[in-house]
């Protein structure tokens, strides 16, 4: 009988992840048939770091923007090497197919869940209490933006790998093991590299051994709680000191952000809106109404901060009799704490619900402990199935409504159709929404709604992507003045990208209507202009070059950019090879044709952009009639 129980105990368990799995799975299996959309069209379908095996390194030890340019500029704020390297591995299974990665961020989701399913049992929570925590968990309405959207796995890998670290922590503790000890340790350094927000999650692991109910000397506790979290301290700062030599900043600047003054006036707001977000029941979407709060009043900072103040309170009374609430209170904020520094953020995207992705783990168990507390009282000894039983019913709502939300990120017009009926006073979700329709060749409804996002404020993203709609529509004249609102701006008002786009697409609108010389121009000012595109611009300048039958300043265009061609990182940068390669076949230079294309498509083996793939077939068709 001794030797039963063990063995049912273990069986339970078993059962309890088993359905923890797979309610997380089903909550969010429609993303299974979801495009790559918003950020996933570039990190992954334009990415050629994490395409090309030779650029793996570089990919790496770089921020995860840094395939935008030439790799020699840092694009952001984000060095992430484990969730790069998570990219380069599904890219190398399943290249563009989206079905793959969608899958893989549910299997993780998946795990997360029950590894925080097994994080609680091990703390003594109780079965029936880490079984309920657990499910409402996976099945929590606020995870939708990480799962369903591949660009916001670094959530996904960081909790995996903390929620890991914090487990195998606990384990070593009570089973006296050096070994889980140091894979804790590597399992957070992992958590570091996955998203920077794990640098303040440290305390964590002097927490996890601080009980409350044992605790009788404020002192000798810290002291405790201190010793328990250096070496994971250490490890925060280790990677702190190199994050900052690889991006050359600890921050950089966010043009138009909040100032200090709007970030601390919008504080209550902000953390308002992630705890109405933790409830899973106020509306998701990409991006959402709330803006910097410029001026105090009781609506927008004395209201918001009553609310604050009575939502901590009610947590803290929920799990005040946990030993573990010091513990709870941690998960909720220190992963939350980079999200409320909203001067890292452009003013219409000051708030996310993918940054409640593990917080939400506090409130939920706060809320499930009280529940317990409320149940033993009321129930005696039917209250552990009586709180599964709770948890069952909240969680089969959580998950309608998750199972719903996942298929908004199905596709991009989905995805911001939705997203500015939420926040229809976002020029940002009027361009991205313009950008979907324009993607699908509806042009006409793209030009409108990049009018419409202008209309809210005139940004470079909005002059650009009405200037390519009208271009689309063949109205040249009207492309062209949209296009030039955007390169008449000064450099620091517009992202380089976003630069290099315009000054193409005006060539083009120039080129269409007949003024070639014009649009040489243009493209030799954009090369001069954007040193980080040299390669990419005469590419196409070669183009305009050709069709003025300037056929020797074309070649001599292409030589020229032939070595750096092979540096930058854009996927149309190469075809400078592949267009001197033509060049030279007309001339009817057969061996320096073969040579360019060999070397075209050997440059291009790994890359998997729709232009290059049409590239490469003429290329290959090009080499067998000159062989």
């Amino acid at each position: 009988m001794a030797e039963e129980k063990p063995k049912n105990e273990l069986l339970i368990k078993a059962v309890f992840a088993a359905i923890i799995a797979a309610a997380a799975f089903v909550a969010f299996s429609p993303s299974l048939s979801g495009d790559f959309v918003y950020d996933d069209n570039r990190q992954i379908v334009r990415n050629t770091l994490i395409q090309n095996p030779d650029l793996y390194w570089q990919a790496l030890t770089s921020d995860v923007w840094a395939f935008k340019g030439d790799g020699t500029v840092t694009a952001s704020n984000y060095w992430r090497p484990v969730f790069t390297a998570w990219s380069i591995i599904l890219f190398s299974l399943f290249g563009l197919d989206p079905f793959g990665w969608h899958l893989a961020s549910l299997i993780l989701h998946a795990f997360v869940s029950v590894l925080v399913f097994l994080l609680l049992e091990r703390l003594e929570f109780g079965g029936a209490a880490a079984f309920a925590i657990a499910l409402i968990f996976a099945v929590h309405p606020v995870h939708t933006e990480s799962v369903a959207w591949i660009a916001g796995s670094p959530d996904l890998l960081f909790s995996a790998f903390l929620v890991g670290a914090l487990l195998l922590a606990q384990i070593a503790r009570t089973r006296m093991s050096a070994w889980r000890f140091i894979a804790s340790l590597l399992l957070y350094l992992l958590a570091l590299g996955s998203k920077e927000v794990a640098m303040l999650t440290f305390p964590l692991f002097g927490l996890l051994f601080f009980r409350s109910d044992e605790s009788t000397n404020l002192t000798k506790s810290l002291r405790s709680i201190f010793v328990d979290s250096a070496p994971y301290f250490g490890l925060a700062t280790l990677f702190f000191a190199v994050r900052w030599i690889v991006l050359g900043a600890v921050s950089r600047d966010i043009p138009g952000a909040p100032s200090v003054r709007e970030a601390i006036y919008s504080f209550p707001e902000v953390l308002n809106f992630y705890f109405k977000q933790a409830s899973g029941l106020y509306p998701l979407a990409a991006n959402h109404r709330l803006r910097p709060v410029t001026e105090i009043s009781f609506d927008s900072f004395i209201f918001p901060m009553l609310a604050v103040v009575g939502f901590v309170v009610i947590v803290w009374f929920l799990a005040r009799r946990s030993p573990y609430r010091y513990f709870l209170l941690a998960i909720l904020i220190l992963p939350l704490l980079p999200a409320l520094n909203i001067t890292a953020f452009s003013p219409e995207e000051i708030v996310h619900g993918r940054y409640l992705y593990l917080p939400v783990l506090g409130f939920i168990a706060a809320l499930v402990l009280g529940g317990g507390q409320l149940f033993e009282n009321l129930f005696k000894q039917t209250a552990g199935a009586v709180l599964i039983t709770a948890a069952a019913i909240v969680s089969a709502g959580y998950l309608l409504k998750s199972y719903s939300n996942s298929s908004v990120w199905m596709t991009d017009i989905k995805l911001w159709q939705h997203t500015v009926s939420v926040d229809p006073n976002s020029a940002k979700n009027f361009v991205q929404y313009g950008s979907a329709l324009e993607s699908k060749e509806r042009y006409a409804e793209a030009a409108r709604a990049y009018g419409r996002s202008l209309e809210v404020a005139p940004t470079a993203l909005g002059y650009l992507g009405k200037g390519r709609s009208q271009l689309r529509l063949g109205n040249y004249e009207e492309a062209a003045a949209s296009l030039r609102s955007v390169t008449a701006m000064p450099d620091d008002e517009v992202n380089a990208y976003t630069l290099y786009q315009a000054y193409e697409a005006l060539a083009i609108a120039l080129s269409s209507s007949g003024k070639l010389g014009e649009a040489s121009q243009v493209l030799e000012e954009a090369s001069k202009r954007l040193r980080v595109y040299e390669a990419a611009l005469a590419s196409k300048r070669s183009v305009v070059l050709y069709q003025q039958d300037k056929k020797a300043e074309a070649l001599a265009l292409l030589e020229s950019m032939r070595e750096r061609a092979k540096t930058e990182l854009l996927p149309e940068s190469k075809s400078v090879i592949y267009r001197l390669g033509a060049l030279y076949a007309e001339m009817g230079r057969k061996e320096d044709a073969r040579n360019a294309l060999d070397e075209y498509l050997s440059l291009t083996k790994s890359i998997a952009d729709e232009n290059t793939l049409e590239d490469r077939k003429r290329a290959e068709e090009l080499l067998k009639s000159i062989n």
